[in-house]
């Protein structure tokens, strides 16, 4: 028996798992459209061939119609599966011939920034042994001039540098590294299992009884927690006028003969309580009084102070 949070935690999976399967018919009959009326005829039919899918499985009877409706479940899911892994892999292989040509840009890159390094080093010596020497203001020129020109000309060309070699690089996820290499039948089986598990757990959560759920033990009331009050006592005069009525009495009063079959047969547990009776059967106190003395006299109600219990139960 589950709980109460295990019946809900088991209808909020169901209704995930099935909105995932809903969504991969729905977008497999889709794809077969021009989008349109068509479109949204394709839609809704998906969605309604999910919905008779978890309503007939619940069904013996409709066990082959669901076992056909769960076969196109599960070949829409591969295919929207398959669908994806070839978008990933054309991605993919984008993304590497535009690392390809980042790295031969890069290169370039690389040839310019060392060729004008070599020009400012090459400039930085003349421009030092001019001053040293008779052409001052020559050298003085190229230090103000061809240096910082060369110089903001490197700068640029290494922040292009910088940002090519920043997304140079192209995670791969774990299922592509190990489907990669794989033969295309292992990973048609993988979509396979994949799918069929998908629906299976949707189809078994959803199929989920409320009645399976646990009740919780009710605790007893402060009103039947209560001592049971003894009967009101009766005078010796009363007591033998009641005796020498009472066959008479329970012949015509059918309530009194019901109650005590009641009492007897066990409906009112092993302990039965005067005010439990009189409120679910709605008589009298005489009546239940009378019910009880006639079980009492027969051995099979017991008085044990101020509680009754039930002998033997017919």
């Amino acid at each position: 028996m589950m709980t109460i949070f295990d019946y809900y935690m088991r209808l909020l999976a169901g209704s995930i798992l099935a909105l995932v399967s809903t969504a991969a018919l729905v977008l497999a009959l889709a794809g077969l459209v021009q989008p349109g009326k068509e479109q949204i005829m394709a839609i809704a039919a998906g969605i309604s061939l999910q919905a008779c899918l978890y309503l007939f499985a619940r069904n013996k009877a409709d066990r082959w119609i669901s076992a056909l409706l769960l076969a196109v479940s599960v070949a829409a899911t591969v295919a929207f599966m398959e669908y994806a892994w070839q978008q990933q892999q054309a991605e993919t292989a984008m993304q590497q011939q535009q690392q390809s040509a980042s790295s031969y840009r890069a290169q370039q890159l690389q040839r310019q920034i060392d060729d004008i390094s070599q020009q400012i080093s090459i400039r930085l010596q003349v421009s030092q042994r001019d001053t040293e020497g008779s052409y001052r203001t020559r050298g003085m020129t190229q230090l103000n001039d061809d240096i910082p020109r060369l110089t903001e000309q490197r700068e640029t060309l290494l922040n292009q540098l910088a940002n090519l070699t920043t997304g140079a690089t192209t995670p791969s996820g774990s299922m592509e590294a190990a489907l990669g290499s794989a033969h295309w039948g292992f990973r048609i089986g993988v979509f396979i299992a994949l799918a069929l598990l998908l629906d299976y757990c949707a189809i078994r959560c959803l199929a989920t009884e409320k009645s399976d759920v646990k009740k919780e033990e009710r605790k007893p009331s402060a009103e039947a927690a209560k001592p049971e009050p003894a009967l009101e006592p009766e005078s010796p005069e009363e007591k033998n006028l009641q005796e020498n009525r009472l066959a008479t009495v329970t012949e015509a009063d059918p309530e009194v003969k019901r109650i005590a079959e009641r009492v007897r047969s066990g409906s009112y547990g092993l302990q039965p309580i005067v005010r439990q009776i009189i409120s679910e059967e709605g008589v009298r106190h005489p009546v239940v009084k009378q019910a009880f003395e006639l079980l009492q006299d027969e051995g099979v109600l017991v008085k044990n102070g101020q509680r009754y219990e039930l002998q033997e139960a017919a």
